[in-house]
């Protein structure tokens, strides 16, 4: 057996026989708790762990329901960003629009925002941040996570389009990434229809 998975086993048997109730107990929690939050901040009941003697400790989490994207991105690549926004007649308008508008009235496209380093992000219905990918740089994004090991590997559609989906979007995401999955040539070889 691999030292990895013993080190599992004797961890979760630390935690006590009935660590894995209370984990349940936990997610049960959380997910009717999500029912009735108000803000983007979590806070269930504590989960209850055993440790040796039979003794109970009460352990208190907070979880959280939204996240913030961190983008570092060098003067070159930065600058191909921008040109790629110019090119995409879709972003194109978007930053047109934002630039004639005040933060006063109405804007046209009130999910997308400029940052301060000159890219367009998306804000989703959970207030997250997405970085808008232009359209001559949508291929290099599915190509990166489709492709790389540490990231999907050739998983399919779904795990790809998560993975993209959690950190950027553009207009038909999802059609995009299902044709780029359709037609991976290794993905057609190794995965059966």
């Amino acid at each position: 057996m691999e030292p990895g998975i013993d080190l599992l086993k004797d961890m979760f048997s630390e935690l006590g026989s009935r660590f894995k109730e209370h984990l349940l107990q936990v997610a049960n929690n959380y997910v009717t708790s999500l029912e009735e939050m108000e803000d983007s901040q979590v806070s269930v009941d504590p989960i209850i762990l055993s440790s040796e003697g039979n003794l109970d400790v009460e352990v208190s989490y907070v979880s959280s329901s939204s996240y913030s994207i961190l983008v570092g991105i060098s003067d070159e690549e930065l600058l191909t960003w921008k040109e790629g926004y110019a090119q995409d007649p879709h972003f194109f308008n978007l930053l047109f629009s934002l630039q004639k508008e005040t933060k006063w009235n109405n804007p046209t496209f009130p999910q997308y925002h400029y940052g301060e380093n000159g890219l367009i992000y998306f804000e989703d219905w959970n207030g997250n941040n997405k970085l808008c990918v232009p359209k001559d740089l949508q291929t290099k994004i599915m190509s990166k996570v489709h492709d790389s090991i540490s990231e999907c590997a050739h998983t399919g559609y779904y795990k790809t389009y998560n993975q993209i989906a959690s950190t950027y979007y553009w207009p038909q995401m999802s059609r995009s990434i299902k044709t780029f999955v359709n037609t991976c040539n290794i993905c057609q070889k190794s995965k059966p229809r």
